[in-house]
């Protein structure tokens, strides 16, 4: 589902192929970006935000609620896909609240696609600029 989940894929040196060697660079990477519930399988990283934890609201995993990390060693692709349904349901609630208060249906669909929609943007620069990071580390 396109603006609640994405995808992003990254073309990595071959000699950094080592999976063991990626896990230990993006788990560390995660964790200094106050990332709770870390899981690491053979497929890759899974990772889930909690609501609550020491992140502020612009925080730059804030909006995310999980995500996951794999290596297609075939292609010599990084996948990282982030998911931010807990921010767009919290705006969904928001714009038919206030819609509800001044019962404008127009309103409602114009609140929810300019603020989603400009977090959504927003969150979506920042983590290309931080997989574009991560990839060169490698």
């Amino acid at each position: 589902m396109f603006p609640i989940t994405h995808t992003f894929k990254r073309k990595i040196r071959r000699e950094a192929l080592d999976i063991n060697y990626l896990n230990a660079i993006i788990k560390q990477e995660l964790e200094k970006k106050l990332v709770n519930n870390i899981t690491i399988l053979n497929s890759g990283i899974h990772f889930k935000n909690a609501l609550f934890n020491k992140q502020s609201r612009n925080h730059f995993m804030a909006n995310v609620d999980k995500g996951y990390f794999k290596l297609e060693i075939k292609s010599g692709q990084l996948i990282y896909h982030i998911s931010m349904k807990r921010t767009f349901y919290f705006y969904f609630f928001l714009a038919f609240m206030i819609s509800l208060f001044i019962k404008k249906v127009l309103f409602f669909c114009l609140f929810l696609g300019f603020l989603s929609g400009l977090n959504w943007v927003i969150c979506i620069l920042r983590h290309t600029f931080f997989i574009n990071t991560l990839v060169n580390k490698f």
